[in-house]
């Protein structure tokens, strides 16, 4: 695999697995989410969505067109990649939550 990519996928699985492992811990420790850390985790969600999106996506590039063509397995790991798109909450009811979260969060602040 060439650099770039390789060094692209490490960004995005890494920058990920922070987010994540940043969320937990402010989960943990408040143990009674707010609306603001329950707001932070919907962010994180979809960040790490995005993220797998792009990976996969990069990935399956790196490996080549032909690769793509001649594995089912690929054509399948790429599908099942999608996967957290379709896991509660999804992001049509989500974005409303956060507007309204943020634009209260800003009266509030403002």
């Amino acid at each position: 695999m060439a650099t770039r990519p390789l060094a692209q996928l490490a960004i995005e699985l890494e920058g990920a697995q922070q987010a994540l492992i940043g969320t937990a811990r402010e989960l943990e420790e408040q143990r009674a989410a707010d609306e603001a850390t329950y707001a932070k985790a919907l962010c994180t969600r979809f960040m790490v969505q995005g993220a797998i999106e792009r990976s996969s996506n990069l990935a399956v590039e790196a490996l080549g067109g032909m690769a793509f063509i001649r594995s089912n397995e690929v054509a399948y790991l790429l599908a099942a990649s999608r996967a957290i798109c379709f896991h509660p909450i999804s992001r049509a009811t989500a974005v409303p939550l956060l507007a309204g979260f943020l634009r209260d969060s800003l009266a509030a602040h403002g």
